[in-house]
């Protein structure tokens, strides 16, 4: 579950229950006499043209489309935090047709701070796809690139085909063939070869590690400075903020960092190395924050700052 998915916030129980069983009426609501005369679509057609990315956003004027609504079987699936919410919401909908396989759509709820976060979506869009090398090679997104994508719109920052970006341990290339379909140039830093996928015409390949690229890296910045640096090499937290603190002054004021921070174990110390790493970064980075993206593993963590202007 990705915590975007959750696109409504409320305070009261009561008043999330009551607006999720309304948005569950809008998607199966009673057959009406004009009902949709194409009934060869297929459940799967009616299902893409009808909901959007959250299932949810739906035309209540558009009677066509809400008579061809009413020819889905629709089955859910809760994914809440913590669990308990799901047994809770089971109580006071009792109406819903509940399933661990097979269902159409599934109903986040997120609980943080006494506020409710929650929304609904397509099944389907649940689960991520594999991060194997394999499945790269097929041309599929690694899960890989869904961590950049999460932590892209954590950090609020939207690409755009002007953006020059550094992206530190680049290989096999999930989170460079990501990047390079939204900015205008990627320079990928990695002694390792790239993905199929990764090599664009818009993607720099620097076959060295890091450490030793700073010449190549320098040349890149004599007009201008990288908007966006990021890194997801497989190193301690302590030691991947030391091979990135030198690339700082190549980006841009304003410009910003997001880093994978890969502890090894269920460390008990995490605050105290993110503290470690926020007073190494002090001095150049003005906004900084650590989060636990849903794409994280349990053992990651995402370090997002941006810039001193």
């Amino acid at each position: 579950m990705r915590i975007y998915w959750c696109q409504y916030i409320v305070s009261s129980k009561v008043q999330m229950v009551s607006h999720i069983r309304s948005l569950i009426e809008l998607l199966n609501p009673s057959p009406k006499p004009s009902a949709c005369n194409n009934r060869s679509q297929n459940d799967e057609e009616v299902q893409e043209k009808v909901f959007s990315r959250y299932g949810g956003a739906i035309d209540s004027q558009d009677s066509t489309l809400l008579d061809c609504k009413a020819l889905l079987k629709l089955k859910f699936r809760l994914q809440t935090h913590p669990r308990a919410l799901a047994e809770s919401l089971l109580d006071e909908l009792p109406e819903l047709d509940c399933s661990l396989h097979g269902f159409t759509h599934s109903i986040y709820v997120v609980e943080i701070d006494g506020t409710l976060h929650y929304g609904l979506g397509i099944g389907s869009n649940m689960y991520l796809p594999g991060s194997n090398r394999e499945s790269l090679s097929k041309g599929c997104v690694s899960r890989a690139s869904t961590k950049i994508e999460e932590a892209l719109h954590v950090a609020g920052l939207k690409l755009h085909r002007s953006m020059l970006v550094l992206d530190v341990g680049a290989a096999p290339g999930a989170w460079t063939e990501y990047l390079s379909r939204n900015v205008e140039i990627v320079l990928a830093v990695d002694p390792g070869k790239l993905c199929t996928e990764a090599q664009k015409s818009n993607v720099s390949h620097i076959c060295k590690k890091v450490e030793d690229a700073h010449k190549e890296i320098q040349d890149w910045t004599r007009m201008r400075c990288f908007d966006l640096l990021v890194c997801d090499i497989n190193k301690h937290p302590i030691e991947t903020t030391r091979i990135i603190s030198p690339l700082l002054p190549y980006v841009k004021s304003g410009g910003t960092i997001i880093l994978t921070l890969k502890f090894h174990g269920r460390s008990k110390f995490k605050t105290s190395k993110i503290d470690e790493i926020s007073s190494i970064f002090h001095d150049t980075l003005g906004e900084m924050e650590c989060v636990w993206l849903m794409a994280n593993s349990i053992y990651e963590r995402t370090f997002i700052g941006k810039k001193q202007l």
